[in-house]
């Protein structure tokens, strides 16, 4: 028997790492431009640049510390174009990236130190 889109099972989302999200911006460099990240995990984040972000685009992301920054190398997998929330100020892009190169565990520390919850 094939099951039709009127069967009782639904399918659900399964989130493949533990995301942090920040109680505040936390400023980061995305190839090279300031910008901010709102939430983070070993498997990608979702930040905010004042610079062009496209689909599918390769972008390197810093994310500070006192220590060694860390670097994380990700593909963009969606981007919206959020209109400035302030008169005279630019329009900004929030984007969704997928790490394809990144240290988990140095990730992980990071949310830890910034006060990220889980």
């Amino acid at each position: 028997e094939v099951a039709s889109a009127g069967d009782d099972e639904e399918w659900q989302s399964i989130r493949l790492a533990t995301r942090y999200v920040f109680k505040k911006e936390v400023e980061i460099q995305v190839d090279g431009v300031s910008g901010a990240l709102f939430d983070i995990s070993a498997a990608g984040c979702q930040l905010v640049s004042p610079a062009t972000l496209k689909p599918n685009a390769v972008v390197h992301v810093l994310l500070p510390s006192e220590q060694t920054p860390v670097a994380c190398t990700g593909k963009i997998v969606w981007v919206r174009l959020e209109p400035p929330a302030k008169r005279g100020k630019l329009p900004r892009y929030r984007a969704g990236v997928s790490f394809t190169d990144a240290d988990k565990t140095a990730i992980e520390a990071f949310a830890v130190r910034r006060g990220a919850r889980s």
